[in-house]
């Protein structure tokens, strides 16, 4: 029985991280100036807890809040990450405090992104093609145009890829 109360209560703990995640990434949650990376990377250690992915946030703290959509965009970025790494491994993220560049590094055994994947982040992937595997970072790709952001991915070392976020 405690078993099952214990299993019951890690469901209800991984759901509800998951559902705070995708407020923010998706969400008007995500909109609000207030939110800062300390915020994300609690979000994000509760999302991966029991997880084969680790993530690891390296950020300068200068005191000032980060400009505006930065945490929104930066989970979106572990949303996408997650995808490259199927055998799980590290999400490294970098990032000065308060604006751009994020730069994030997806390590692991066989890294990388899907050919689909790629080219929904390069907005090269037709809607009609997008799958359950491959929409978010469809939309993610979209919403990086639509706000002036650029995203560029390459692998730097086998089981190393290395994605940048920038003006």
């Amino acid at each position: 029985m405690d078993d099952a109360l214990g299993l019951m209560g890690q469901s209800s703990r991984r759901a509800s991280a998951v559902l705070q995640v995708f407020r923010m990434a998706l969400g008007r949650a995500g909109d609000d100036p207030a939110i800062r990376f300390e915020a994300v990377r609690d979000l994000s250690a509760a999302y991966f807890t029991d997880s084969r992915i680790t993530p690891v946030w390296q950020i300068t703290p200068t005191g000032l809040p980060p400009k505006a959509g930065l945490p929104r965009a930066a989970l979106n970025m572990m949303l996408v990450g997650q995808d490259a790494l199927h055998l799980g491994g590290t999400l490294t993220f970098t990032c000065p405090g308060e604006d751009l560049p994020i730069i994030m590094l997806a390590e692991g055994r066989d890294a990388g992104f899907s050919d689909d994947v790629a080219r929904a982040l390069a907005g090269k992937l037709p809607l009609d093609d997008a799958t359950a595997r491959n929409v978010h970072a469809y939309f993610f790709g979209k919403w990086c145009v639509r706000t002036g952001l650029s995203l560029r991915h390459e692998l730097i070392a086998p089981g190393t890829l290395r994605v940048d976020l920038m003006r």
